[in-house]
């Protein structure tokens, strides 16, 4: 198998015991949803395959990108974060991207790959992401407007 045949085959698994791991109603995972702004002020760039190595190293889970935002595959009960940037989808909630979609040229794509059936991110680690994305953001807003003055 060829490296990305093998990681579409990992994707397409992993998305199958998921789902069977819920119901038919309610897949076996959630995800958390952060803005794009918040998850590269967080790791302190834009660069997809930096992004990508960072949030593997941070989160230890499934992560894919949608329509501006990034999406922590997380437990099925996880908790709403108080954080207003972040949003609680359950998994009938969420249009997973396709197996083969793992690349940022594709309009939704896997960011990290599950490492196994049960893999998911850490919600205490999504936290510290958002939370750090959240504080750099308010930092560099504040730089930008002590320098307009």
């Amino acid at each position: 198998m060829t490296g990305l045949t093998a990681r579409t085959e990992t994707v397409r698994r992993w998305v199958a015991a998921a789902v069977a791991a819920g119901t038919a109603r309610r897949p076996g995972f959630a995800a958390l949803g952060l803005p794009e702004d918040i998850v590269h002020a967080a790791v302190g760039t834009a660069d997809p395959d930096a992004v990508a190595c960072l949030l593997d190293a941070s989160l230890d889970g499934p992560v894919y990108w949608a329509a501006g935002r990034y999406f922590a595959i997380v437990p099925q009960g996880a908790p709403q974060l108080p954080l207003d940037e972040v949003g609680l989808y359950r998994g009938d909630e969420l249009d997973l991207p396709e197996a083969h979609q793992q690349v940022p040229a594709d309009d939704a794509y896997w960011v990290t790959l599950p490492r196994s059936a049960g893999s998911r991110c850490h919600v205490p680690d999504v936290a510290r992401l958002a939370v750090r994305g959240r504080v750099r953001a308010r930092e560099g807003d504040a730089r930008a407007v002590r320098s307009m003055r």
